[in-house]
């Protein structure tokens, strides 16, 4: 399983929200590759200090055979650890009450 940008932006906008259905018995080994690329994205985005508030507030959740990475929420480029703390916490309200609205319960976020 892999996935690729196209866009030269892509560095300077981590942001996404993807959304798998796997095959029954493949969801522990498609947990394991979406949290690599997570920690790719992440080690990333601290070395090039491009989007790293956005990437530290990613989510994974599993419910069955549906598996959902994202990346979302807003921008911070002043340096405060406080507010990026603060946005965090606040994305990943908004990121589990829209799985819950989907699947029920938010779970366990995996990321």
């Amino acid at each position: 399983m892999e996935a690729y940008e196209t866009s030269e932006n892509a560095a300077l906008d981590m942001g996404c929200a993807i959304v798998l259905k796997v095959k029954k018995g493949y969801a522990k080994t498609a947990l394991k590759e979406i949290k690599a690329r997570q920690e790719q994205t992440e080690s990333y985005s601290k070395m090039y200090d491009m989007d790293a508030c956005r990437v530290a507030q990613a989510r994974i959740f599993q419910n069955g055979n549906y598996i959902g990475y994202f990346i979302l929420g807003q921008r911070d480029d002043s340096g405060n650890k406080q507010n990026e703390a603060k946005l965090a916490a606040s994305a990943g309200k908004k990121i589990d009450s829209a799985w819950k609205s989907v699947f029920g319960k938010a779970g366990k976020n995996l990321a």
